[in-house]
């Protein structure tokens, strides 16, 4: 069971975003984004959170750039 660390809410569900970051290399912003990404989403206050999973994505991700 997940719990939203922001407000203690019980009502927390799983889901899949589209991604949207930047980062910086060499002095110079990027811009990326990546499908399906699986986040949790706070029903209560509406925070998202990333997953284990999702953190794996994304380090992946910035790694085959």
């Amino acid at each position: 069971m997940n719990i939203c660390p922001i407000c203690n809410s019980l009502r927390v569900k799983s889901t899949k975003v589209l991604y949207k970051n930047q980062y910086i290399k060499h002095g110079k912003e990027y811009e990326f984004e990546i499908p399906n990404v699986p986040v949790l989403i706070c029903d209560d206050c509406k925070e998202t959170f990333l997953t284990h999973e999702a953190d794996d994505i994304i380090d992946e991700y910035l790694r085959n750039l």
